[in-house]
């Protein structure tokens, strides 16, 4: 489940492509025209659907951080059956230490228009927020309801409690 900012659509009356503002409920197209040249971009891996990949990850969001910083050399005293292999690139947070996807993020890659370094940690916290995103577009607005919810709530049992002891005040129990 892919969501794009701009989607490009076509008129029926012109026949010709126009943009618009996206949707929250917009997908990305995917960069590959099938899944064959997919796994020939990749290794012959197929990449993933990374929407929901920080609530299907034990560790969510910190998981995905630490897997686009964590790449490094291996350590000299890790035994060979676990050293990266040809194409490989050693990750201590992945599952089993090496995996195909080289470092996507490189410092200076993108030009942030605040002025902001453009660091590997910086674009992983950005990359890193935006999968949150994704995962849980309405979080924010869930999260505002349900603190109306409580409220009101509170404010209920409190005018329930007081209406209680005014009602049976003067009988005997």
């Amino acid at each position: 489940m892919r969501r794009a900012s701009r989607c490009r659509r076509s008129t029926p009356i012109r026949a010709s492509s126009a943009t618009r503002d996206g949707l929250p409920s917009d997908y990305f197209p995917s960069p590959y025209p099938n899944e064959t040249a997919a796994r020939a971009a990749n290794n012959n891996a197929l990449p993933p659907d990374l929407s929901l990949i920080t609530k299907a990850r034990e560790g969510g969001k910190d998981y995905v951080y630490s897997l686009l910083t964590g790449f490094r050399n291996p350590p000299a005293n890790l035994p060979a059956e676990l050293k990266p292999g040809t194409g490989l690139h050693y990750n201590p947070y992945f599952a089993n230490l090496n995996l195909a996807m080289a470092p996507p993020l490189t410092k200076g890659q993108v030009t942030f228009a605040d002025g902001t370094p453009s660091t590997v940690d910086q674009m992983a916290k950005d990359v890193t927020a935006f999968l949150v995103w994704t995962a849980e577009p309405k979080l924010v607005k869930r999260v505002q309801v349900g603190w109306a919810t409580v409220l009101f709530l509170a404010m209920f049992s409190v005018l329930a409690y007081l209406s209680y002891r005014n009602i049976w005040a003067d009988k005997k129990h």
